[in-house]
């Protein structure tokens, strides 16, 4: 609901996510106008996992995979009918079984309306957060000023870097831009590959600055009074392993007494024979 607050309308907005089940919930109610883009990478899992079974072999699933991502990258509805034809031809029950709860316009370039420049999984978010690994279990704002840091020190090493680009990308593409000039056809890729350069030394020009009122506040301290956060701290440790996705294959506990799932042996009220 905050993050609604400060988008703007104008300009929609696509959220590529697991297929998370608060997700699939909260996003039609607080942001209706944005679109929702399902994560190919957790989709190919999922479907790998329904076909993990003695009968199904590692080709056999590689295939089926394999004409599933060729659903999601096809550029038009024609092409998509064509892979989809095959891919429920050889998955059979299965495929259609999978396919019965994904609307098409959320895992596929065919039928997709939004904007997502390309992306097909939710990669960035996965690669940013093992970024700030460490970062995330502290206090919010420790963890705020630690990924201030993570940043500043970023930005400084990828500005040292810039200025040492003196000609072009790197040495290498020298030789490769030079038999460019000589072809009248092929200036657009010296001109793409300069323009490239000032893009990549304007976007870390700047600096990250400290906040400067962090340690000493507009206000004076002593009018303030803190009290502890609204909220009941849950029983036992915090939680750090990743929330499944939906369709996520999950290891359901079984009880070592009765060899029933849902339960340990503790609570387990069977009567051994």
């Amino acid at each position: 609901m905050h993050l609604s607050n400060i988008l703007l309308d104008e300009r929609p907005i696509t959220f590529i996510s697991d297929r998370n089940a608060a997700l699939l919930e909260a996003l039609p109610k607080v942001l209706p106008i944005a679109y929702h883009y399902f994560c190919l990478q957790h989709l190919k899992a999922n479907l790998r996992d329904r076909f993990s079974g003695p009968s199904f072999n590692n080709t056999f699933r590689s295939r089926i995979v394999f004409l599933f991502s060729s659903c999601a990258y096809a550029p038009t509805v024609g092409c998509f009918n064509q892979c989809m034809k095959e891919l429920q031809d050889e998955g059979k029950g299965i495929v259609c079984g999978f396919l019965s709860n994904l609307p098409y316009d959320k895992w596929t370039n065919a039928y997709f309306k939004g904007h997502k420049y390309g992306e097909m999984h939710s990669n960035v978010a996965e690669s940013f957060n093992s970024w700030i690994r460490e970062a995330r279990h502290l206090p919010t704002t420790k963890m705020i000023n630690s990924i201030r840091l993570k940043i500043m020190d970023l930005m400084s090493k990828r500005r040292e870097q810039a200025k040492k680009l003196n000609t072009f990308l790197c040495p290498e593409m020298d030789s490769t831009l030079v038999n460019a000039l000589k072809s009248e056809r092929t200036w657009w890729l010296v001109v793409q590959v300069i323009m490239f350069l000032s893009k990549f030394k304007a976007c870390y020009a700047k600096s990250v600055y400290p906040i400067p009122t962090v340690e000493k506040p507009l206000v004076a301290m002593d009018d303030l009074v803190f009290f502890p956060p609204i909220c009941k701290k849950p029983p036992g440790r915090p939680r750090k392993n990743k929330i499944p996705s939906r369709g996520e294959k999950i290891r359901q506990v079984q009880c070592g007494r009765c060899e029933k799932y849902g339960h340990n042996r503790k609570p387990c009220k069977e009567t051994l024979p």
